[in-house]
Parts: C-alpha cells; sequence; structure tokens
C-alpha cells in the first residue's frame, strides 16, 4: 500500500518542478511509510507536524505557480490532519482567496487567528483581504493591529497598507502619520513618497508635496495617479513644459483611468 501511494504521488506531481519536487520527496519521506509502535505517541506527534508541513511547503510552492487547484489538495490533507493549525488555515483562506472564493476565504482567516491570535502574517493578509473587499474600516482595525507587532518583518509594508486604508477613510493626518512611519523602517517603501506628496498637496503644503514627489520620481514609475500629481504641481509652480509632458503622457497611456477623465472635466477643451 506504501509503495503504490508513493509511485502515484511521484508520477503525480514529480514533474512540475525541481524544487515542488524536493518538497514533495520530503512529504513522501515524512508520512510515506510510517511504523507505530506501542510507545511512538511522540514520534508519532512529530511525523504529524512534518506532514501538515510539508503539505503547506507544497501549497505554498503550488500557490506561487498559479495553481490554486493542486494548493487546496495539499491543503485539504493537511487540514484533515490537523484541522486547528493557524498555518494551514491561512494557507486555505489565501488559496481560496485566489481562487475568488471569498466567503470560504474568510471563513480559514478567521479560523486561524482563532487558533493562534499573535500569528501576525495571518491578520495581515486577513487585513488586506478586508481592504480589497472595501471593507475599510475593518480592514483599518486589522492593520493597526498588525503594525503592534514590532517584530513583523513585514511591519513597513504594513505600516504603508495601513496608510492606504486611513486614505480610504479620509483621515489625512493618521494616513500621513502611517506612510512616515513606513518610510523610517525601508526607505524604499517608494509608493509611500507618493502618498505623502499627495497628502501635503491636499493640505497645501505645496513645498513638501514637491520635495516627495521628486524623491519618488527619482525611482518610481509613472502611474496615471502619479502623473496627475505631478500635474497639479506642475501647474502651481508655473513649469508648463512639466505639465504639458505630464499631460501628454496621462492622455497617451491612461486615456480611460480615472485620472484623465477628472483632468478632461476640471480642463475641458484645453485636455485635447
Amino acid at each position: 500500500m506504501c509503495q503504490t501511494s508513493i509511485k502515484n504521488l511521484l508520477r503525480n506531481f514529480l514533474p512540475v518542478g525541481s524544487k515542488l519536487a524536493l518538497l514533495l520527496l520530503g512529504l513522501l519521506l515524512v508520512t510515506g511509510c510510517v511504523t507505530e509502535t506501542e510507545n511512538s505517541l511522540y514520534s508519532t506527534e512529530v511525523t504529524t507536524e512534518g506532514a501538515v508541513q510539508a503539505h503547506v511547503d507544497a501549497a505554498m510552492e503550488y500557490l506561487r505557480m498559479g495553481d490554486t487547484e493542486l494548493a487546496i489538495r495539499h491543503l485539504k490533507q493537511a487540514y484533515e490532519l490537523d484541522h486547528n493549525s493557524p498555518v494551514v488555515n491561512n494557507g486555505l483562506a489565501l488559496a481560496f482567496q485566489m481562487s475568488g472564493e471569498k466567503e470560504l476565504a474568510e471563513k480559514h482567516y478567521k479560523a486561524a487567528l482563532r487558533a493562534d491570535s499573535n500569528m501576525t502574517m495571518a491578520r495581515n493578509n486577513y487585513a488586506v483581504f478586508l481592504y480589497g473587499e472595501e471593507r475599510y474600516p475593518e480592514a483599518c482595525k486589522q492593520m493597526r493591529k498588525v503594525i503592534d507587532d514590532a517584530l513583523y518583518d513585514g511591519r513597513a509594508d504594513a505600516f504603508q497598507n495601513l496608510g492606504r486604508c486611513e486614505l480610504k477613510l479620509g483621515d489625512l493626518d493618521a494616513a500621513e502619520k502611517a506612510f512616515k512611519r513606513a518610510i523610517a523602517l525601508n526607505r524604499m517603501q517608494v509608493p509611500a513618497l507618493l502618498e505623502l506628496a499627495y497628502i501635503n498637496l491636499q493640505q497645501g503644503e505645496y513645498a513638501e508635496a514637491q520635495n516627495y514627489y521628486r524623491k519618488y520620481r527619482m525611482t518610481g514609475p509613472q502611474s496615471a495617479r502619479s502623473l496627475y500629481i505631478g500635474i497639479q504641481l506642475a501647474d502651481f509652480f508655473e513649469e508648463e513644459d512639466k505639465q504639458a509632458s505630464y499631460v501628454l503622457a496621462l492622455k497617451n497611456m491612461y486615456p480611460y483611468s480615472e485620472e484623465y477623465i477628472r483632468y478632461k472635466n476640471e480642463h475641458g477643451n484645453d485636455a485635447n
């Protein structure tokens, strides 16, 4: 029975790729042929934990490859072994989110946090999920908890996400503080520079907005949003050539964007 299972798994999975093949081979070594004895309680627990982790690792590799079906298959196997595992539930939530099954995604995010309320990664993923669903008050609430974890590896990104969320709620001051913290933690948080330019522009702090915008332009790509901010700053500082260049780029690159539509509405025939 054990040999048959191993052959089937090898036949189904090994051709996918070398890294994934190694993960699956590790899974076989962990779960393929376990011999239990009366005194094997401890080793059985370790084996189960190893099997769960191997399934999760394989699933995450499949998610990176965009294959949610096989990822969910592995995660379901891990779930059968330990349905209370926060790691497994977080993985299932991510997979269901990617496959568009929103109710299942939320169910498993909540399960992950019930199992381990200190699992900041799962909380961050849940916050991003809520933001994507435009449930901004809930998203901000979760993001504020994420940044409370001073040891979280993705804390700079979390501050940046919180800043965007606060903007959706219309709290410019809170958003500005969050973006500044993001940059203080990681100077490479380029999107935060653009958002700080936007906030200062809204507050009438044009020199500060221009400063942030110039820093953003050193490394950040032009988008409809960045071009529209650049147009407004160039207009205020009477940089006509630069403004004309930004307008032309916005028209040619993003003719159907909200920003260009807004610009046309504001300037009428001058936009053509």
